[in-house]
């Protein structure tokens, strides 16, 4: 009906029909997460810059549960959180598991998790080294001494996907919901702030090595 004759396109629109018949583990999460965790679960990259907190994907069950109860998050609610953050954490270690690149904001790693438990965050901080051993995943640290860049617009992530019928969406984040962009025009524009990210932050290398100095 709609003049699809490319088999390899049309084999792609029908798996993509046989999941949606599948509910995944992340709707059980649905009233905070919203669709963010499937499209996440499905993606084969992932690039995110984050000030504020470490990236959820990257996170210990400790630094999570803090930073649930920063956000405010209903005391019965926090282990719901802390569950779903290490639900999310087993794609990064699937047998084809998505490449994640992560830029982390200085801000963020100097900030303690708990004020009156330093080990939270040092815990935190070898996890994101120990993470780092992983092919798959790179972080870099965007250092203060920058200065002004071009992420100050805010933290992002972008999505790739495997399936070419599945177009690249940028996730931000909101206290209630988030926003997804998809636009062709506005991946490009977000493309553009990572690639600038990326040659302004610290290398892999270099990030590692500052990881372990605010360990020491």
């Amino acid at each position: 009906m709609y003049g699809v004759t490319d088999q390899q396109r049309r084999e792609a629109l029908f798996e993509l029909t046989r999941q949606s018949r599948i509910k995944g583990w992340w709707t059980k999460y649905s009233d905070f997460a919203g669709p963010y965790f499937g499209f996440e679960a499905e993606a084969s990259s992932i690039a995110t810059y984050q000030v504020g907190a470490i990236p959820g994907l990257l996170q210990t069950p400790e630094y999570a549960a803090a930073s649930a109860r920063a956000a405010l998050t209903q005391t019965d609610g926090i282990e719901r959180v802390v569950d779903a953050r290490q639900r999310r954490q087993r794609i990064l270690k699937h047998e084809t598991p998505p490449r994640l690149w992560a830029i982390i904001d200085e801000a963020t790693l100097a900030r303690p998790a708990n004020a009156t438990d330093p080990e939270v965050m040092r815990d935190q901080l070898r996890h994101l080294v120990a993470m780092t051993e992983y092919p798959n995943i790179t972080v870099q640290v965007l250092p203060f001494s920058t200065g002004l860049h071009a992420g100050t617009g805010g933290p992002f992530v972008l999505l790739d996907f495997p399936n070419s019928v599945d177009r690249p969406i940028v996730y931000l984040e909101t206290r209630h919901d988030g926003l997804y962009l998809e636009d062709p025009e506005q991946i490009a524009d977000y493309r553009d702030v990572l690639d600038h990210l990326q040659g302004t932050a610290l290398s892999p290398a270099e990030s590692v090595h500052y990881l372990n100095r605010l360990t020491d």
